[in-house]
């Protein structure tokens, strides 16, 4: 997720020994040998990491928005174990999930894999040009599994939502489900996304045997109740937006009527920036309705 930077971010990025790993993200443990590690509010602009204890090694989703980000997690990681990080997975191409890369190249140069849909790492090749270590060096398209002794790692691409290239990590034994910015607890981020599609990609991660979800950002969540609210929310938000598109309503005019609907409805759903988030979202529904994106302006 794109997101502002706060000032404690800023102040992070420009002096990151200023601020003590703890300060800045708050490890809870999951299930046994699996670690959510949270943004704590003053720095709500970082993604989450998930933490995962393998036989030989750990496994970490997402890396943050920079090294010293990065280094934050790992000196936690580095206090739960001495067993080296071996597999990072960037969940999709937004910078907050994997500009932190290099910090685990650095700590661990020989023996890691970045783990991505081979679509990120084509997205992050032309992104600013990024240094080599920051990429991904093992890619797929559509599933691949890590089988451990204690434990299997499935990681999917069940179709488009936040953007076309979104990453989910599941560990069925532990029915724990990391879905990076597909799903979390803030307002959806939309404008790289496929709204309609999302839809669908949401009921197929809902097929999934889990309890347990570590999402992009805020708190780790439970059960599908939040999927439940964000699929209805996606529906409502195209419907009301496609309805003032076919009147002629102007953008500037559906952000008002559509707005006050949505505010009202879901309000108690989403953080208090709701009402400057949805305006963006109905920017976006609107490009997608009125056919100025490729996606589909109706339902699949």
């Amino acid at each position: 997720m794109k997101r502002g930077f706060g000032l404690g971010v800023l102040l992070l990025l420009w002096m990151p020994s200023l601020v003590a790993a703890g300060d800045l993200f708050e490890f809870k443990p999951v299930a046994a040998g699996i670690y959510a590690a949270i943004a704590k509010p003053p720095f709500r602009g970082q993604c989450n990491s998930a933490i995962v204890l393998l036989d030989d090694g750990v496994l970490v989703v997402d890396t943050q928005s920079s090294p010293a980000q990065a280094s934050a997690v790992l000196a936690q990681i580095r206090a739960l174990t001495d067993k080296p990080v071996r597999y990072v997975v960037n969940t999709h191409f937004h910078r907050d999930h994997w500009q932190g890369n290099p910090a685990y190249r650095e700590a661990w140069p020989h023996g890691l894999e970045i783990i991505s849909l081979e679509a990120t790492r084509e997205q992050l090749e032309m992104q600013s040009k990024p240094a080599p270590e920051a990429l991904p060096t093992l890619t797929f398209a559509r599933r691949l599994i890590l089988r451990g002794r204690a434990r299997r790692v499935e990681l999917l691409w069940l179709g488009r939502g936040h953007t076309d290239a979104d990453l989910v990590v599941y560990l069925p034994q532990d029915k724990v489900l990391m879905t990076g910015d597909l799903l979390h607890s803030w307002t959806p981020y939309m404008n790289d996304s496929y709204p309609w599609e999302w839809i669908g990609t949401l009921d197929r991660l809902l097929k999934l045997d889990f309890d347990t979800v570590i999402p992009g950002h805020g708190d780790v969540l439970h059960g599908q109740a939040q999927f439940d609210v964000w699929k209805q929310y996606l529906r409502d938000l195209m419907g009301e937006t496609m309805e003032a598109y076919k009147q002629g309503t102007t953008l500037e005019a559906a952000k008002k009527v559509v707005a006050a609907k949505l505010q009202a409805k879901y309000a108690g759903n989403f953080p208090d920036t709701f009402p400057k988030d949805v305006l963006r979202n109905i920017e976006k529904a609107y490009q997608v309705v009125s056919g100025t994106t490729p996606e589909k302006s109706s339902p699949m």
